[in-house]
């Protein structure tokens, strides 16, 4: 499995367009489960302070770990440049993920 991570969570971002051709070329030419994460759609209770320890991590991670996350051989990010950096919310996912 091949997991694509939308690293934005801003409505109506652009990079969508780029993270969905991704998917489609990645599916044309490959036989492998091609998976899309869209940060936009990450309950905004899933990133918090708590969601360091094993016991505060949001079933929406959880879920996301053993779905698309853990099960991939590869992760393929997708974001934005902001002010010469990936935008904040990829970090919080990254962090919330490797609890």
């Amino acid at each position: 499995m091949i997991t694509v991570i939308n690293g934005t969570n801003r409505k109506g971002n652009l990079t969508q367009p780029f993270a969905e051709k991704v998917v489609e070329i990645l599916q044309s030419k490959s036989n492998e489960e091609i998976r899309l994460i869209e940060l936009e759609h990450l309950p905004s209770e899933a990133l918090h302070s708590g969601m360091y320890s094993p016991d505060g991590q949001s079933s929406a991670i959880a879920e996301l770990q053993d779905e698309a996350l853990f099960p991939s051989e590869k992760w393929i990010f997708i974001a934005p440049e902001y002010n010469g950096s990936y935008p904040g919310v990829l970090k919080l996912f990254i962090d919330a993920v490797s609890v």
